[in-house]
């Protein structure tokens, strides 16, 4: 019975390892996960989708003066000539990004190494058509 349990504790320690090892974002998308933090003031009015994602950019650029790489996932049905209306005040890009979202069926994701065809975009903030904030969903 001794043997079973030690044994059983080594297994959930040995799948807990893997899993966090799994989790643990790169230094980029760790980065990036920070920077949506960073707190902002957007008006936006019929803006273009490729608009929303410059000023972003910017904004987080003045404001944490470090860079937020944004990307329009297109093959996901975001457009970048999508039109989008949000006005928020002193939030974070997170919520902004969370609340926008909601009203205009968008989501984000942190590239974190690699999603689908995107190889080369470590620590970008993907803005995407359907319901992701922050994370890929399960079975996508």
């Amino acid at each position: 019975m001794r043997r079973l349990v030690v044994t059983f504790a080594l297994f959930a320690s040995f799948v807990t390892a893997v899993w966090a090892q799994n989790a643990k974002d790169t230094e980029k998308a760790a980065a990036t996960r920070k920077l949506l933090s960073t707190k902002i003031s957007v008006d936006y009015s019929d803006t273009l989708l490729q608009d929303v994602a410059k000023d972003l950019t910017a904004q987080v650029k003045d404001s944490a003066k470090a860079e937020l790489l944004v990307k329009v996932d297109t093959n996901s049905g975001a457009s970048v000539n999508m039109k989008v209306s949000y006005t928020g005040k002193n939030k974070t890009v997170a919520e902004i990004l969370d609340e926008m979202g909601k009203k205009h069926d968008l989501g984000y994701i942190v590239i974190n190494g690699k999603y689908k065809t995107y190889t080369k975009y470590d620590g970008y903030l993907l803005i995407t058509k359907g319901t992701e904030r922050g994370y890929p969903d399960k079975g996508k």
